[in-house]
């Protein structure tokens, strides 16, 4: 029960930050394609080690 409580307290954070990105970058009725990208990209990241990050401005 515990680790049910876990997961789904991760799936919500990341729900909100995904919501967030999905807002602040004007992607409001793409909400599908943004989640299957996301789930490539980790599907990818998982199997390369690999995760690509946007470049930090200075």
């Amino acid at each position: 029960m515990e680790t049910t409580q876990s997961v789904l307290l991760a799936a919500c954070e990341a729900a909100e930050k995904v919501d967030e990105i999905i807002k602040s970058r004007g992607l409001v009725g793409h909400e599908s394609a943004v989640l299957e990208a996301l789930k490539a990209a980790y599907e990818n990241s998982r199997q390369t080690g690999m995760v690509i990050n946007e470049p930090q401005s200075s």
